[in-house]
Order: structure tokens, then C-alpha cells, then sequence
């Protein structure tokens, strides 16, 4: 039986706060745990813990750009027992705390519309200019 690990991944991804071992997964696929373990080590090149651990950062970033929740929590939503613990991954994947993240991020957003209300501006005034008639 071939393993689609693209649904295998999407599966994870949708179960991250309950899935605990390889097995949770596998008894859901109705394949060993064995068989499963070995077919994400072949096809991404990761042990399962490790594909897990990187889909719950993933989803860390995202959660730390789209909401206002606080850092804990977001540890906790993505399937962390403890918050230390779902800091220290996200540190060590990262090079950064989740609070340095999410301040960069909301920097970098700042800069762009910055940068976008500039332009308009400029191209305001260029069609302002040209508009004037000539004296």
C-alpha cells in the first residue's frame, strides 16, 4: 500500500494539539507504525518527530503573525505539553523567540505600508502634476 505523505502531512498538520506518537497517526491510516515511520524518514528525509515538531513551528509562525494570542498559548494550541518546551524548539528552528518573531514580522509589515502609502503618494502627485495645465 504506497503512503501519500502529502495527506499524511495534512492530516498532521490538522491534529497537531492531539498527536503524541507515530502510532496516533498510523492507527488512523490503518498501516503499521513501523511502515509509517519508515516511509516519512525515506520520503522527507526527517524522523517523525522531527516532521512533527516542524509542522507545529510552521504553524507557530503563523498563529504568532495572524493573532494576538499570547505565546503560551500558541505553545499549548500546537500540541506542546509544557510552553518551555515549544519555546526552546521554536528558538532553536528559528534563531528567535517567538516574541522576536512576531516583532520582526509586525516591523516588516510596518515598512511595506510605509512603503506602499509612500508610492501612492508619489504617483499622486506625479498625476497631480501632470494634470496642470501649462501656463
Amino acid at each position: 500500500m504506497a503512503i501519500d505523505i502529502g495527506a499524511v502531512t495534512a492530516m498532521m498538520s490538522e491534529g497537531l494539539k492531539s498527536i503524541r506518537h507515530v502510532k496516533d497517526v498510523a492507527d488512523a491510516l490503518n498501516v503499521s507504525a513501523e511502515t509509517l515511520r519508515k516511509e516519512i524518514v525515506r520520503r522527507t528525509r526527517k524522523s517523525f518527530s522531527d516532521h512533527l515538531t516542524e509542522l507545529r513551528i510552521d504553524k507557530m509562525k503563523r498563529m504568532l503573525v495572524e493573532t494576538d494570542q499570547r505565546c503560551f498559548e500558541i505553545c499549548f494550541d500546537v500540541g506542546f505539553q509544557r510552553e518551555d518546551t515549544g519555546a526552546k524548539f521554536f528558538k532553536r528552528m528559528t534563531g528567535v523567540t517567538m516574541e522576536q518573531f512576531r516583532e520582526s514580522v509586525r516591523r516588516e509589515e510596518l515598512r511595506i505600508r510605509s512603503d506602499i502609502v509612500n508610492v501612492s503618494f508619489t504617483l499622486t502627485a506625479n498625476a497631480n502634476l501632470q494634470r496642470q495645465p501649462e501656463k
